[in-house]
């Protein structure tokens, strides 16, 4: 390996083929280290003890460089000049910069997978250094002042002295020493250094030299954030003990770093593995070995003796040191046991992944204690058909506080959900039912009458409403009498401050799934207004931001949820769950959980089984059921042949074209040599199929189609004939950059707020919605220099969206999609492209597959290639969510003593012992009866009375305790807070009224009311 030492020369105006062809390289480029912040990094984050990295991507790309040789033990400028490939940071590009490239060669026949080099850098020490490149370091790199630096040459130049950045920091020095005036402006100049990016990597050159090597998604962001005390920590912590930084927990402790952790090979690429002693090297192999584990196959835990002879460890075996390892591993909190019956080690797990199982388990086994918000209601038993799945399903939801209904796609969950909830509404609300009665009959329509949307989706109306409601509609109606108006379109947006009200069911009920087309979908069909998982989180996160900042504290947006809807379950993460529920039982009323899926399909591709593990969990309890009939008559085929792929039995596919199910077989050609030459087979399929010359076919148009793929290059591929074929060009340009042009379709991939083109307007573009362009305009402006505005245009509207969006924005060419990317959505029809099998593509992917299609499925594959993925056997994921979840359900409600909780407790203590107390002391339970918050279960907690949010503290108190299973008590007692009678709906007065407590119906009443 042939190492390249230089410095970068300015950029010609004509960029090379080579660095056009080079950044097409990154578009596709994954960041691994960067992750959504779980319930205890965003507490950490909201008291500013760390911070959340952001990441930012270098690029590939070609650069002129000037080659610096080192002769005589010094550093010396030639003459030759060479253009060099690798991953720069613009950062660093600058002339004072020196960077090292280790050259790597590329065969002819791997493009697509070369390695690209990653430079490292240290500041220029040759002899081409000089005051003018001293000067521009200094005002240009580190922003002093130009009168400053002017000073401080001058003093130079009075003495003699040759600048250079090895004897900068003495000579500063020494200009400080000269006179009062010039000790001001050392200081500022010292002060410069220390604050701006370019200044912190000039006084750390150790750290500097491996930061894009170990952290080559972060550096920018560390340097910019991160205080030159921190950066030096590390950097002598490089030289002491650099294996802390293969430990997250570590970093996050020691310097308050979230989202960093290097790997193993990155270690070994900066020659400090060998540094290391042999029991912190063995805690790395082992700590990084059941990483991999965990997070490729998705595991929660794994067995000791199979990680031993796991593939991740052959390299690195034998140990000499597993116990030690074992034991500093368990000191630092980055590994735990679980022992066997001899007390004996018997499985490894990360603890953050044991945690988030505790916080589900704690929560649903509390929760499954209490009385679900929806109960009390009469099921319409003639609303259901005849589905007794449906109307066993609805009963559930009206007697369970946690509820887990799977099903395939058609079988009706979403329309158990909407009949249930809309008898709730009728209870609340009577002006909302009549109103909803006044709007449309169609809900008395059977289920096989649903109407279809273009997707193949079912628009199944809310009480007949087509639109999401919301709370300020359900208030407009409380407010006037009920009017069609008072319904608003889909298109109209939900504006994101908008206040909470005491409405008991626009705020009360929160619909979520994990992905936004999944919300939009669920949000359309029970007609409520849906978000994402990660939009609700991080609305918290913004919140407590807020709430920190100003002096008026405004309440959080979802603080009155009584009811969590989960669509699509089994895409859902423990981490996000989990987070999720910490953030709603901390901060809101939460009264009951249902969850939504099909336990059949994928999970998460994080480690867990949520869906199939909490449904099989609470399957003795009556609080699982299973929807087997579906309701959809297009789709008949598509559901019998799902039922017998996840049997592990191959489908049937019937002889009659366009029957909804079919294959399109395609022959593995290989040449003499061996080569194999089926993708260009199957690319033909594919063509001919978008070309609609395969008479047995008929393909609708794109908006109505995918194409899903397991491997991330038939996806390119297919992506590419799709572009050719329906927008007449490629997807990229010649530079390798996405190619829009007029006609094509933009889907935004994140919220960009823009205007219309006459100004006057300001629009917001949501999530995933769809636009197209219809032409471009080029603006000079004098702030903003030159920027590039592309008119929009979706119906009515022209939207204009500047070139900066637009790198956010993607090409709506995203025909195909791999498997884990395209769960969530139905779409009329699937094309599923089986491709050559690999070892983790198994009969679950078929599955899932194939019930995304609605109305028509078509399987492309190579004869004998679908058979044996169908094979083959989903591989189980070793998990301790439903054991925990069964054991702890079935334990008794027990307390050893009266226990006090104070609410000044430390967030150390809360987070050691894994529990969180919310502001205002709400919780989940149903009875009177303490649980302290550390049993020999390690998940319960102590349950009090709900109450109003309010600014003084209140003394802890130690509730009555009653036996199990024991009839709940009313309690007599004096108000210590405000809050409102139950049966007169008047003030309770802290300290003044007398009130009654029923801890069954957590309910408080005035005692005259009783």
């Amino acid at each position: 390996m042939v190492e390249f030492r230089g410095f970068l020369l300015p950029k010609e105006e004509k960029a090379s083929k080579d660095e056009a062809a080079s950044d097409s390289d990154s578009e596709n480029d994954n960041d691994d280290d960067v992750r959504n912040p779980d319930y205890h990094d965003i507490m950490r984050l909201s008291a500013g003890r760390c911070q959340y990295l952001t990441s930012t991507k270098m690029r590939c790309s070609s650069e002129k460089m000037q080659e610096v040789e080192y002769k005589n033990g010094r550093f010396i400028v030639s003459q030759g000049e060479k253009t060099i490939r690798a991953r720069f940071d613009s950062m660093f590009s600058s002339p004072w910069w020196m960077a090292m490239v280790e050259l790597v060669e590329i065969a002819a026949s791997s493009q697509t997978q070369r390695k690209v080099a990653v430079p490292s850098y240290s500041i220029r020490l040759d002899d081409g250094v000089d005051a003018n490149l001293v000067s521009l370091f200094l005002t240009k790199g580190c922003s002093v002042n130009e009168e400053h630096v002017s000073a401080f040459l001058d003093f130079a130049q009075s003495r003699n002295i040759r600048l250079t950045f090895l004897d900068l920091l003495k000579n500063l020095q020494d200009f400080g020493s000269s006179g009062e005036v010039n000790s001001d402006i050392c200081k500022q100049i010292q002060t410069s250094l220390h604050s701006s990016p370019t200044g912190k990597a000039f006084l750390v050159p150790e750290w500097t030299k491996v930061a894009h090597r170990l952290f080559p998604c972060h550096v920018r962001t560390l340097l910019s954030s991160v205080d030159l005390g921190v950066l030096r920590g590390m950097e002598k912590a490089l030289k002491d003990e650099p294996w802390i930084f293969g430990f997250q927990c570590i970093i996050k402790e020691r310097y308050g770093i979230l989202g960093c952790e290097v790997k193993i090979p990155s270690l070994v690429n900066c020659n400090l593995m060998e540094k290391m002693p042999v029991m912190n090297r063995g805690a790395l192999y082992i700590y990084n070995a059941l990483c991999e584990v965990t997070y490729r196959c998705g595991h929660t835990y794994f067995p000791l003796e199979e990680l031993k002879n796991t593939k991740y460890l052959k390299p690195f075996t034998p140990f000499t040191s597993w116990d030690e390892s074992l034991d500093y591993l368990k000191e630092i909190n980055a590994v735990k046991t679980d022992s066997d019956n001899y007390g004996k080690p018997s499985s490894l797990f990360l603890p953050s992944i044991r945690n988030y199982e505790q916080t589900i388990v704690r929560t649903i086994s509390k929760m499954m204690k209490g009385h679900p918000w929806v109960g009390g209601v009469e099921i319409d038993e003639k609303a259901f058909g005849g589905d007794q799945d449906q109307l066993e399903a609805a009963k559930m939801m009206t007697t369970k506080p946690v509820v887990v209904v799977s099903g395939k796609g058609g079988c009706g969950k979403t329309h158990v959900v909407s009949k249930v909830l809309s008898q709730m509404l009728k209870l609340k609300i009577p002006q909302f039912a009549a109103a909803c009665e006044s709007h449309t009959k169609q809900d008395e329509e059977p289920m096989g009458g649903v109407s279809q949307s273009f997707s193949g989706v079912s628009q199944m109306d809310f009480q007949g409403c087509a639109s999401p409601i919301r709370s300020s509609t359900i208030n407009s109606v409380l407010e006037t009498p009920p009017r069609v108006e008072k319904f608003p379109k889909c298109s109209d947006q939900l504006p994101e401050d908008e206040s909470e009200t005491s409405d008991p069911g626009g705020d009360e009920v929160l619909l979520t799934a994990p992905t936004g087309k999944a919300a939009s979908i669920l949000g359309k069909r029970i007609c409520f207004q849906a978000y994402t998982l990660h939009s609700v989180i991080f609305s918290y996160l913004k919140w407590i931001e807020a709430k920190k900042c100003s002096e008026s504290h405004s309440t959080w947006k979802f603080s009155d949820v009584k009811l969590l809807v989960c669509d699509e379950s089994s895409l859902i993460s423990l981490r996000t769950f989990a987070t999720l529920l910490n953030i709603l039982t901390m901060n809101s009323s939460l009264q009951q959980i249902i969850l939504l899926g099909d336990k059949h399909q994928l999970p998460s591709i994080e480690p867990g089984n949520l869906l199939a593990d909490v449904f099989n969990a609470l399957l003795n309890h009556g609080s699982s059921v299973t929807l087997r009939t579906n309701h959809r008559s297009e789709s008949q085929l598509i559901v019998e042949n799902a039922e017998k792929i996840s049997r592990q039995q191959m489908p049937f596919f019937p002889p009659k074209p366009l029957s909804g199910f079919m294959r399109l077989g395609y022959q593995a050609k290989q040449s003499e040599s061996g080569v194999d030459f089926s993708h260009i087979a199957l690319n033909q399929v594919v063509k001919d199929l978008l070309e609609n010359k395969i008479p047995s076919v008929s393909l609708p148009e794109p908006e109505r189609s995918q194409f899903i793929a397991f491997r991330h290059d038939d996806c390119s591929e297919i992506n590419e004939l799709c572009s050719r074929i329906y927008n007449q060009h490629p997807l990229k340009n010649d530079k390798g950059k996405v190619d829009f042009q007029v006609g094509d379709k933009v889907c935004v991939k994140k919220n960009v707020e823009c205007f219309d083109i006459h100004g006057k307007e300001e629009v917001k573009l949501n999530n995933g919605e769809i636009f197209f362009i219809r032409k471009i305009i080029e603006e000079k402006d004098n702030h903003n220099k030159k920027t590039t505005y592309f008119d929009l245009a979706n119906t009515e509207k022209i939207m204009t969206i500047d070139a900066k969006m637009l790198k956010k924005a993607k090409l709506r060419h995203a025909w195909a999609r791999t498997i884990h990317t395209f769960q969530g959505s139905e779409i009329d029809t699937v094309v599923y492209v089986v491709g050559r099998p690999g070892f983790y593509q198994t009969c679950q992917h078929v599955y899932t597959a194939v019930t995304r299609g609605v109305r028509q499925v078509i399987i492309i594959s190579n004869p004998g290639h679908l058979e044996e993925v169908v094979k083959r056997k989903p591989f189980p994921r070793k998990t301790r969510l439903q054991q925990y979840l069964a054991d702890d359900l079935l334990k008794p409600v027990t307390c050893t003593g009266d226990k006090d909780i104070s609410e000044s407790a430390s967030f150390a203590n809360d987070e050691k012992s894994g529990f969180h107390r919310r502001e205002d002391d709400r919780v989940i339970g149903s009875t009177n009866q303490e649980i302290c918050p550390q049993t020999s279960s390690g998940y319960l907690t102590l349950p009090t009375p709900p109450q109003t949010p309010r600014s003084t503290k209140r003394k802890a108190t130690s509730p009555v305790r009653e036996q199990p299973n024991s009839t709940p008590t009313k309690r007599i007692r004096t108000a210590q807070y405000n809050s409102n009678c139950k049966v007169c709906k008047g003030p309770v007065y802290a300290g003044r009224d007398e009130i009654t407590y029923n801890g069954q119906t957590k309910s408080w009443v005035h005692k005259n009311c009783v």
